[in-house]
C-alpha cells in the first residue's frame, strides 16, 4: 500500500533569515579586529535556525565547505548574515550563508 500522507515540500524562502549585529570590543582579538571564530559562531547559529525552520525540527552542522575572510571586521561595524536553504534531501540539507559588514566610519 502506498503512503500518501507525506508533507508537501516547503519553499526555501519560508526558512531564510538575516541577522544583523553590531560588533563590540568583546568580539575582538589582539589585532583589534573581530575574531574569525566569532564570525563562524554567528554563521553556525543563523544556519542552524534556517535548517531547523526548514525541517521543522532540530538540526546540527555536519560540515562547512569553505570560509574565506576577505576583509577585517572592526569594532562598531554592523555584520549582516544572510542564510537560505539551497538543497534539501530526506535527512540532510545545504544552507548557503553570506556575511557582509558595514563600516561604522563610512557614509552609505
Amino acid at each position: 500500500m502506498h503512503d500518501t500522507t507525506t508533507l508537501a515540500g516547503r519553499p526555501s524562502s519560508a526558512s531564510q533569515l538575516t541577522l544583523s549585529q553590531i560588533m563590540d570590543q568583546h568580539h575582538t582579538n589582539l589585532m583589534g579586529t573581530v575574531h574569525g571564530g566569532r564570525i563562524l559562531n554567528i554563521i553556525d547559529s543563523v544556519a542552524g535556525v534556517v535548517a531547523a525552520r526548514h525541517s521543522d525540527g532540530p538540526a546540527v552542522t555536519a560540515a562547512i565547505d569553505e570560509t574565506a575572510f576577505l576583509r577585517a571586521v572592526r569594532v562598531g561595524d554592523v555584520v549582516h548574515v544572510d542564510a537560505r536553504i539551497t538543497w534539501a534531501g530526506r535527512s540532510s540539507m545545504e544552507v548557503a550563508v553570506k556575511v557582509t559588514a558595514d563600516r561604522w566610519d563610512r557614509a552609505v
